[in-house]
């Protein structure tokens, strides 16, 4: 069995601290007009980024089997993982609250 993938996932996106040059910290804050723009404009579905994250996980147990890895990226990348990872349903998770931690570790030892 090849060796597990330790991820660390941070969560970003374009909002309204982000263009006034301020730091959010560990509150969720707001999307900007921007930010909403690119999400609606350029986004996929959630379905659409739990399938490409399951593709990426994949090329991760092949390339980096006991190696640790950062990702950061939007809320919706870490769907995938929380579907991928730890099994959980892509229904479940859209209803789940969520809250800012300084990130989220994973442990990929298989994709699901």
């Amino acid at each position: 069995m090849a060796a597990t993938v330790s991820i660390v996932f941070e969560a970003h996106s374009t909002t309204l601290d982000i263009e006034a040059g301020l730091a959010a910290g560990h509150y969720d804050v707001a999307l900007s007009a921007r930010g909403e723009e690119q999400a609606r404009d350029h986004g996929e579905s959630y379905e659409q980024t739990t399938q490409r994250m399951g593709e990426f996980l994949h090329d991760l147990t092949s390339n980096y089997s006991g190696k640790r890895v950062m990702i950061i990226d939007h809320r919706a990348t870490q769907y995938g993982l929380e579907h991928h990872i730890n099994s959980v349903p892509l229904a479940k998770i859209l209803t789940n609250s969520w809250q800012w931690r300084p990130g989220w570790d994973y442990q990929l030892d298989k994709i699901v």
